[in-house]
């Protein structure tokens, strides 16, 4: 895992908890589940176990010149897109447009055959033109 450390929180820096699944023997025969519905009493809840890490979210971008395929397992590449912000609504525009132009910016930077599309998310919230991989 890589940790890119800088010697002084940025102002965009939040401290925040994730919590994982706890190391346990029990989770090597049974399935770690959480209903989503009350089960009456007839089962527990959840018979998951969460270990709370507590973490600093860093804003990447101040950081681009660190993150390095090889140092970190993932690279970050800044490609200026042909869609604009809005046209991101239409699903056969991005299918048409977009994902093709996101395959040829991923099989150039991978040095790769081939590049297929299993599945996307357009976010919508914050345009942020960046693939990372």
């Amino acid at each position: 895992m890589a940790v890119v450390q800088s010697s002084k929180a940025a102002e965009t820096d939040v401290s925040s908890s994730i919590y994982f699944l706890a190391r346990d023997e029990k989770y090597n025969t049974i399935k770690p589940y959480h209903a989503r519905y009350d089960p009456g009493g007839k089962f527990p809840y959840t018979n998951i176990d969460s270990v709370k890490c507590d973490v600093l979210l860093q804003d990447m971008r101040p950081r681009l010149d660190n993150l390095q395929w090889e140092r970190c397992g993932f690279k970050v590449v800044l490609y200026e897109p042909q869609l604009r912000h809005e046209d991101y609504k239409d699903a056969t525009t991005v299918q048409d447009k977009h994902i093709p132009e996101i395959l040829k910016v991923l099989k150039s930077n991978l040095k790769a055959s081939s590049v297929h599309k299993i599945d996307y998310m357009a976010c919508l919230a914050r345009p942020l033109h960046l693939v990372c991989f």
